[in-house]
């Protein structure tokens, strides 16, 4: 990356603003605005889920020229998180504790600290208690983890309207990337 962007050292978090399409060396795209809500509110049924790049798990790699990586994915609920840089106004919390997670073949499956995920978008999907299926387009980004609070084991994430509040400031609301 280079060129200009934008950090807050107040909420923690640093935008860049990406000139899109990127070209067909790259397989990204943006996330439409739509997709993204106005507000973190959450219910105490609804899900949170988080995707991103454990730094555990992350190495440089000579060979690929970049860093190899395995993504982790993460779903939990709403949580206040007992760190003293939690900000109930300005932070949204996601709860981490996979003691019992079980894999796809049934076994107890190893999940790495999600230290390293920040910037990762953190997602709420709509559950409300319904066992009906939920559908894709229902999912909102909620918030933008930040770190994971070991104590209290949850994941910490800037609320969304901190993330549109800098925006709107600086008129860079058209076209989002959140990596």
């Amino acid at each position: 990356m280079h060129g200009d962007f934008l950090a807050n050292t107040k909420l923690d978090v640093a935008l860049y603003k990406f000139p899109l399409p990127l070209g067909p060396k790259f397989n990204v795209e943006a996330c439409p605005e739509v997709m993204i809500a106005d507000s973190s509110a959450c219910s105490d049924k609804d899900i949170l889920f988080d995707s991103g790049f454990p730094g555990e798990e992350s190495r440089f790699s000579a060979l690929l020229n970049g860093i190899r990586s395995k993504t982790l994915t993460y779903g939990g609920k709403p949580v206040i998180s007992g760190d003293s840089f939690f900000d109930p106004l300005m932070h949204l919390g996601m709860t981490f504790d996979p003691i019992h997670v079980v894999g796809g073949d049934g076994e107890k499956a190893y999940f790495p600290k999600p230290s390293g995920l920040s910037g990762s978008p953190v997602w709420r999907i709509p559950w409300m208690g319904n066992v009906r299926k939920w559908e894709t387009p229902e999912a909102r980004i909620v918030g933008v983890s930040l770190r994971f609070d070991e104590q209290e084991r949850c994941i910490v994430a800037l609320r969304i309207e901190s993330v549109w509040e800098l925006l709107r400031a600086t008129g860079q609301s058209d076209t989002i990337q959140f990596s």
